[in-house]
């Protein structure tokens, strides 16, 4: 990406984002705030959803947005979850 995304950034890409929405790979990195290599690792991980193929041997893949909305939705909860037990370390 050539400039940083920012939490604020990405949330509002989010909040513009319809369920059934096709997000292709290459615009991960707006929709999760990742640079492509740390959303390649995220992926490998299991920190991020994987994508899946657009067609059977085929090369592009995306995510839907639900995929997307639920992981930041589970992302949230358990960053409010952490706060919870200790607020000092958000």
């Amino acid at each position: 990406m050539s400039k940083r995304t920012t939490h604020a950034a990405v949330l509002e890409a989010v909040q513009g984002l319809h369920p059934n929405e096709i997000v292709r790979k290459h615009r991960g990195p707006k929709f999760f705030g990742l640079k492509p290599t740390q959303l390649e690792e995220a992926i490998e991980k299991k920190l991020v959803p994987p994508p899946f193929k657009m067609v059977e041997g085929g090369r592009a893949e995306g995510w839907t947005g639900q995929q997307i909305i639920d992981h930041h939705r589970q992302r949230i909860a358990a960053a409010l979850a952490d706060e919870q037990i200790n607020p000092k370390q958000l």
